[in-house]
């Protein structure tokens, strides 16, 4: 049994010596890193910036749709589409289809507000462009407009013939 001194709790010497909580967080936040790198590695590669061309809750498409655009005929259908409820319908955005794509993320038609769709970062591998998006929904008893609703968004990135998938955080 170990010795007691004179206050009764055990000397410094006999006592184990507990990590500080700030040491404990670090190795948990260096260990949680390390893990979500490494299982990331094996899909994604480097980070691709984009740019947000639109992005909103109203539209003329109404379905679920997750798609890349690559030359003007195919943009300019596109956007004749998606703004076919507005009056007057906005000009086509000048997009350079010799340098640059366009890459859509809409979440279809939702019964109310309250409802978001957004591209939360590109990266790429040797072989494949990867969109990673989110979507939010209202809770339950979330106090939305009740208007339909058709969450978007467009975004402009450079060129690439790799093979385009699509990733839901």
């Amino acid at each position: 049994m170990a010795k007691r001194n004179c206050s009764g709790s055990m000397p410094l010497s006999g006592r184990r010596k507990a990590m500080p909580h700030h040491k404990v967080l670090l190795v948990f936040i260096l260990a949680t890193t390390s893990l979500f790198f490494a299982c990331g590695s094996t899909s994604a590669g480097d980070a691709v910036v984009f740019t947000t061309i639109d992005q909103g809750y109203s539209s003329g498409i109404v379905d679920d749709r997750k798609a890349a655009i690559s030359d003007q005929a195919a943009w300019e259908a596109f956007w004749a589409e998606h703004t076919s409820r507005t009056f007057p319908p906005a000009e086509v955005p000048a997009i350079n289809f010799d340098a640059d794509m366009v890459i859509v993320v809409f979440s279809g038609e939702q019964v109310s507000g309250g409802y978001e769709i957004w591209v939360t970062g590109l990266a790429e591998n040797s072989d494949n462009l990867f969109v990673t998006y989110a979507e939010r929904v209202p809770a339950p008893d979330a106090m939305v407009t009740t208007a339909m609703s058709q969450p978007f968004h467009l975004i402009k990135t450079k060129r690439s013939a790799k093979a385009i998938r699509f990733q839901k955080e």
